[in-house]
């Protein structure tokens, strides 16, 4: 069946290189000319498999942005139809998973059982770092690794990103505690400032002051509350106006009508303007 594989999806290789400087090798679908020839030739590959196979997407919530017409229909009618396939979609952005899902007037409504997944729990993490330290003759107080965990509410990515940097930063039979964490996430911010520096740019003026008020307030719920629209000299109309805009470019995320910024290392780069 690989063979068929390789016929049917045309891949595309290449290397990257991460912010310490390893290289990785990359195997990914190359440009799709044809969504429907594509979505043809990858269903019919999976008919002809000769066992179940699960299929799992990832971040799927972007399917909402394409510029493709009618394309979460025309997918839904092909997994209705694949009888040979599971299916797990995933996605950060829960707010867009959550109208995908739970829209009666969307094509996967009620397709599938939905799973809110948890952060690991601060036990488990703690283990699983101290472990890659000591193997490699290094230690980490865990005081370092809970201030860590609670600074970026136990995600995953902004977890294992700055304790990469902490571990490259801390040598042989050496500690890490938690003095070296701030020097660290100045580093990686000062690594992102010319990134940070342009998206804020290209904001327009409302946008920009929307979201520098949910980021002084961390989180925020009632964005048209008089409170809230006198501290930072809004107006209702400009807020909903602005926050529709930020939603759409993920420079915000809602979470049970909850607003924070969606990315925690742009959140702490702003409160440092």
């Amino acid at each position: 069946m690989g063979n068929i594989f390789i016929h049917f999806i045309f891949l595309r290789t290449g290397i990257t290189f991460d912010e310490t400087g390893n290289p990785s090798w990359n195997l990914e679908m190359g440009d799709i000319k044809s969504p429907s020839v594509t979505l043809d030739e990858i269903f019919s590959y999976l008919k002809k498999a000769d066992r179940i196979c699960l299929i799992a997407i990832d971040e799927f919530q972007v399917i909402a942005k394409y510029p493709e017409k009618n394309i979460e229909a025309t997918l839904r009618t092909y997994i209705q139809h694949c009888t040979n396939a599971c299916f797990i979609y995933s996605g950060s952005q829960r707010h867009m998973m959550g109208e995908i899902f739970t829209s009666p007037s969307r094509p996967f409504y009620q397709s599938t059982t939905i799973l809110d997944l948890k952060p690991i729990g601060f036990e488990n993490y703690a283990a699983f770092i101290e472990r890659h330290f000591i193997e490699n003759g290094k230690k980490i107080n865990k005081d370092t690794i809970e201030e860590v965990y609670r600074l970026f509410d136990g995600t995953t990515w902004y977890i294992q990103f700055v304790m990469n940097f902490l571990y490259a930063d801390t040598m042989e039979k050496e500690t890490c505690t938690v003095g070296k964490i701030q020097l660290t996430l100045d580093e990686i911010l000062s690594q992102m400032d010319f990134t940070y520096s342009s998206l804020l740019y290209q904001l327009p003026p409302k946008q920009k002051e929307v979201l520098m008020a949910i980021c002084k307030e961390g989180k925020i719920k009632e964005v048209t509350s008089s409170r809230f629209l006198h501290t930072y000299k809004l107006t209702a109309s400009s807020v909903q106006g602005a926050l529709k805009g930020l939603l759409e470019k993920d420079f915000v995320t809602a979470e049970l009508g909850v607003y924070s910024v969606y990315d925690r290392f742009f959140e702490r780069w702003l409160k440092r303007l």
